[in-house]
């Protein structure tokens, strides 16, 4: 026999879990682009200096926005968590 433990969202567990996801989603992507457009933008770049200013601007937004991942993690995971629902048992 086996234990299956499910819970049970309601609406507002949908949402923050949905919420969370996206919000997952948007950060990556963003990434991804800061990322993708700073290869272009150093490729532009005619001095050293520019090309070091480039670098150093694309991961200070890097990082601003692992720090905001991080904690937009956080508080909307703790909202997912606290608001799933009731646990049911179904044993098979």
């Amino acid at each position: 026999m086996t234990k299956i433990v499910h819970f049970h969202r309601g609406i507002v567990g949908w949402f923050f879990e949905i919420l969370f996801y996206l919000f997952n989603l948007v950060v990556a992507i963003t990434i991804i682009a800061i990322v993708g457009r700073s290869g272009d933008i150093l490729a532009a770049a005619e001095s050293e200096l520019a090309k070091g200013l480039a670098g150093f601007g694309a991961a200070t937004k890097v990082f601003v926005l692992l720090i905001i991942w991080t904690a937009g993690d956080v508080i909307l995971g703790s909202l997912t968590l606290i608001t799933r629902g009731r646990k049911v048992s179904i044993e098979q």
